[in-house]
Order: C-alpha cells, then structure tokens, then sequence
C-alpha cells in the first residue's frame, strides 16, 4: 500500500515537472478544429490518468467493508447515540441467550482476527472439523454443549493473536482462552460449556 502511495506521488510530481517545464505557446489566432479533437483527446486521456491513479490508491476490494460492518457503523454514528453511555448497546453483540433448534441447545461466538486483518487460511475448527476461515477478518459460528473449539493457525509461520467475542450469556466463557495464539501451529481454544 505504502509503495502503491509512493509510486502515485512520483508520478503525480512527474506530471507537474513535465508540465511547468514545457512551455506552452500562446495562440495568436483560435484553435482549429484539429486542435481543439487533439486537445480534447489530451484531456480525456488525463481524466484517464487521474482515474487510474485513484484507483490505484483505494485498498483491495476483499478489505472493504461488509455491509454487516457498514450497518454497525451507520448505527453507532448516529447523532447523541454514543454519547448515551448508560443505554449504549452494540449492533454486533452477538452475546444473546442460548437458545434451542431441533431439541439441541446452542449459542453463538463471534472470533475476530487482531485488527479485524484478513486471514484467509486460518480456519476455527469446531470437534476437529473446519467450521469455517478467517478471510473476513471475523466469523460467527454456532457452538453446541461439548464442542471443542480450536483455532488452525498452522498455514501461517508467524505469530498470529485471535480474540472470543460476542459469547452468548449462557456460555461459560471462564472454560474458554478470550485471547487465542497461534504460532503456526492448532491451538485449543476449549470446550463449550452451558451454565
């Protein structure tokens, strides 16, 4: 991103130079036609430019946002909402009551990569099966009473740091590590156990 910015400034600098160092004539009489095709051609081809050099400056399309965090934003922006500390509630709390499907109880844990960073071959496995990756940043699973939670950390060769948030209310979250390290390598995050 760094180099992309850098690159960007140089040939906007580039452009300047170029154009203060050449001069331009002054026209005694008014364009003719020819003239005025090829200076629109020049001003098409440096809005053309200009596009491609803002292009090249906005982050990969995977890194924006998704419409789930475009929502949080939008809703903890609203005017006096966060200024109300007493009321304040959080649109991505995912820490509601466990609840029941098909006669099985279950609750909800929300796993979030440090900075919300994209990791796309990190993968949370739940009984040693992949339940799902971290290219999002973050990723909501549903956990049942008994589940062995565990974080694959082992495509990455470097020091990786996952965060439990958003646990539902009945889950004890006192069996569970909140703050996860992988250091390429599979780490148990613990077993999920109800209250």
């Amino acid at each position: 991103m760094i180099k992309t910015i850098i690159m960007a400034l140089l040939i906007f600098a580039g452009m300047v130079a170029y154009d203060s160092a050449t001069s331009k004539p002054t026209p005694t009489t008014p364009p003719t036609k020819q003239q005025q095709q090829e200076q629109q051609k020049i001003d098409k081809h440096e809005k053309s430019a200009a596009m491609a050099l803002f292009v090249s400056l906005l982050p990969e399309r995977k890194t924006w946002p998704s419409p789930m965090q475009k929502f949080y934003l939008a809703f903890n922006m609203l005017p006096g909402f966060a200024d109300n500390k007493e009321n304040k509630m959080d649109a991505m709390d995912y820490s509601v009551a466990v609840s029941q499907d098909d006669q099985q109880l279950f609750g909800n844990i929300m796993i979030k990569t440090e900075d919300e960073v994209s990791l796309a071959c990190a993968k949370v496995l739940i009984n040693g099966e992949s339940a799902g990756d971290l290219a999002e940043g973050s990723l909501l699973l549903r956990v049942h009473p008994g589940d062995l939670l565990s974080i694959d950390g082992s495509a990455y060769n470097r020091q990786l740091f996952f965060y439990l948030q958003g646990i539902s209310s009945n889950i004890d979250a006192s069996s569970l590590d909140v703050r996860i390290m992988t250091n390429g390598n599979v780490v148990e995050v613990g077993e999920i156990i109800f209250k």
